[in-house]
């Protein structure tokens, strides 16, 4: 109920605001009392025509912000700019106006007839009508709720800034001043509303909100270090419990701003993210010192330099490092497992080439030891170099969550002793290496031109191992479902999700059917076609043995002689229903992806597929997807596709089953970025 609440008074005041920008010059009033009458509770110095979002920050002219907004919408009308404190701040009927010149049945009957304030016969100076207007307000049931709970509801505004531009500043609940005096004097009585503060490229929100902000402990969220270049953040570093900052790494003074800020200790920061943007150029790398943080418990950077230290690892609980370097210099991998093992809070640990650029370019392998144990460490992401990974990955216990991505060195892809398919399972060499997938009862994997993923699932323990490569050392299609075939065990394996290039089973499908005849307890199958690397405008045309791999039955060989795929004779094993076992017996969900349409193939085929299997005596699907591309444009699709969909649905397990369709004329290179 409190978000429908803010949700319409943000959606009034905004209303409201634009109905006075869009009052052409002409009708403006020419006095002040006839705009206090037009809208009593207003402000008396605020321009009206300043509040409607477009209107705010014109591109042609200087920012509103530094001059009307901030002002206006903030500032009381009795005090000065630079005094206000808490005990400047009215709370009540009149807000530090002098009460109007009525009594009695006078007041009591302005009070009750809001039209009065518009067409009154009562003749009262701009400020007296503002004082009724405010005593009028006080009366309201949303200004009679106690103070606390009003704040409440303020905080359930998004914080975010108002307007996506660089020159705005200002979070979304500044338009809530804009409604009452006495929402505006709550706003400016509680420090929380001014705590969070944004700055893009001026820094005039900031100096108001700190000095609004009392003595409270400050969130700065910096869009670019370099609007802070004239402001003296020294003078608040104690009072900065989190600072998110970014900063341009090929610029100079960029990092020497950011550097003034990082460099010197601060009592109070207990969340710090610096961000790089980007650029070509030599880098700056401002040096960050873990130990100027006493406090200091989360930690994601990139673009700098840190001191690896047992005090700068000791005290963290998050910690993400993405393209850093090491200060002073590099060291072996045995002094950063050293480090590491002072991590003892560490609760999700991220390290984005972190380990190349810390440790000696030849760096042998740690000495032997026991594994380090981080015992609150749930979530780990590497990304590295696959040899530093696999030493990382033998030293220390890893936790239920891990995410390593790899990527082989010119020796490693030259080496052919090891395939990319065998460097993504030699990532992870913890002890219980084969127990834990061997236990996975989902599987994810996927093929692309220069990557190969390996992903995992069992209970709460997930691994995602990645392997990136140059094209020329794409393995085949067959040796990943060898590596799928030896890693999982054919009872525990239930969810299997193939993204891989389903052209290379037109030459051999031999695999694809020992994978479907070993896991047998699968009942989510899906399908993903990718692409080979050799033409991206390659077609996704189904291969002849895909569909009858599907419905012949366990043990059958499919008949290598060529024929249409969708012949609803389909070239398997004549066997009864009674006496033979379909592939994938216990198959309830079944995903395609990605597949040509090829003039309606796509679909003939898997009809005939489900057909057979319903005749070997499998049980129907409950969920079905299909998503096809390269249809032409002229065609009447939603008639075609209602067919196959009465045809499709015909074949499930009933009403509750699902099935979903997607057709696209995409051609297939406007979806490789998916």
């Amino acid at each position: 109920m409190l978000a429908r609440f803010v949700k319409h008074v943000r959606k009034k005041t905004l209303k409201r605001a634009g109905r006075r920008a869009r009052r052409p010059s002409d009708a403006q009033p020419k006095v002040d009392e006839d705009r206090a009458r037009r809208v009593p509770d207003a402000h008396p110095n605020v321009d009206e025509d300043l509040v409607e979002e477009q209107s705010l920050f014109p591109d042609d002219t200087e920012p509103i912000l530094e001059s009307s907004i901030l002002e206006a919408l903030m500032r009381d009308a009795s005090i000065p700019e630079a005094s206000v404190s808490e005990a400047s701040i009215h709370i009540g009927p009149l807000y530090g106006l002098p009460p109007p010149p009525l009594e009695g049945d006078t007041l009591e009957k302005a009070l009750s007839d809001r039209v009065s304030f518009r067409r009154s016969r009562i003749t009262l100076a701009p400020i007296e009508w503002l004082a009724l207007a405010a005593m009028w307000n006080a009366r309201l049931p949303i200004n009679q709720l106690p103070i606390d709970i009003l704040v409440v509801i303020f905080q359930l505004v998004p914080k975010q800034p108002l307007v996506k531009n660089d020159r705005v500043n200002g979070p979304e609940w500044v338009l809530l001043g804009r409604v009452c005096r006495h929402w505006r004097a709550v706003l400016l009585e509680h420090a929380c509303f001014w705590r969070t503060i944004f700055v893009r490229r001026h820094p005039r929100w900031f100096q108001l909100a700190v000095a609004r902000s009392q003595q409270a402990l400050l969130e700065l969220e910096v869009h670019n270090v370099s609007a802070l270049s004239s402001v003296d953040v020294s003078t608040y570093r104690d009072r900065i419990r989190s600072l998110e900052v970014g900063f341009t790494p090929n610029c100079e003074s960029d990092a020497l701003v950011l550097s003034s800020i990082i460099s010197a200790p601060s009592s109070s920061l207990q969340h710090l993210t610096i961000s790089a943007f980007r650029t070509s150029g030599t880098p700056y790398a401002p040096i960050l010192d873990g130990g100027n943080y006493p406090r200091l418990a989360y930690l994601t950077v990139s673009g700098v330099s840190v001191s690896w230290s047992a005090q700068f690892v000791s005290q963290l609980t998050t910690l993400d490092l993405s393209r850093c370097s090491i200060y002073p210099s590099r060291i072996s991998f045995d002094v950063f497992l050293d480090v590491l093992e002072h991590g003892r809070q560490l609760e999700d640990l991220t390290l984005d080439r972190f380990l190349a650029a810390a440790c000696h370019t030849g760096s042998h392998p740690p000495r032997p030891r026991n594994q380090i144990a981080l015992p609150r460490l749930r979530s780990l992401t590497i990304t590295d170099e696959s040899r530093l990974i696999r030493w990382l990955t033998a030293s220390i216990q890893l936790p239920k969550d891990t995410t390593l991505n790899g990527f082989l060195t010119d020796a490693e892809l030259q080496d052919r002793t090891h395939s990319v398919v065998d460097h993504a399972a030699l990532l992870y060499q913890a002890n219980d290496h084969q127990s834990v997938f061997r236990q996975s009862n989902e599987a994810v994997i996927c093929l692309l031109p220069r990557k190969y993923t390996l992903k995992s699932h069992h209970s709460s323990v997930q691994r995602d191992l990645a392997i990136a490569f140059d094209g020329p050392s794409k393995p085949h299609i067959n040796l990943v479902f060898e590596q799928v075939i030896s890693l999982f065990d054919a009872t525990n394996l239930t969810s299997l999700d193939l993204g891989v290039p389903m052209s290379q089973l037109a030459q051999d499908a031999s695999t694809l059917l020992r994978l479907l005849d070993t896991f047998k307890n699968l009942t989510s199958l899906s399908f993903n076609y990718t692409e080979d690397g050799s033409d991206i405008f390659v077609t996704g045309s189904i291969p002849e043995a895909f569909f009858p791999s599907l419905c012949s039955t366990t043990g059958t060989t499919l008949d290598p002689t060529p024929g249409h795929l969708m012949d609803s004779t389909l070239h398997v094993e004549t066997a009864s229903a009674h006496h033979s076992c379909v592939r994938c017996p216990k198959l309830e969900r079944l995903t395609l992806h990605k597949f040509d349409w090829e003039d309606g193939a796509l679909m003939e085929g898997l009809l005939s597929c489900l057909r057979m299997r319903a005749s070997h005596g499998a049980p129907p699907l409950r969920y079905l997807s299909v998503t096809t591309i390269r249809r032409s444009w002229s065609t009447d699709w939603p008639a075609m596709d209602e067919l196959y969909a009465n045809a499709v649905k015909d074949l499930l397990d009933g009403p509750s089953a699902q099935y979903t369709f997607k057709g696209s004329a995409a051609f297939r290179w406007t979806l490789l970025e998916e």
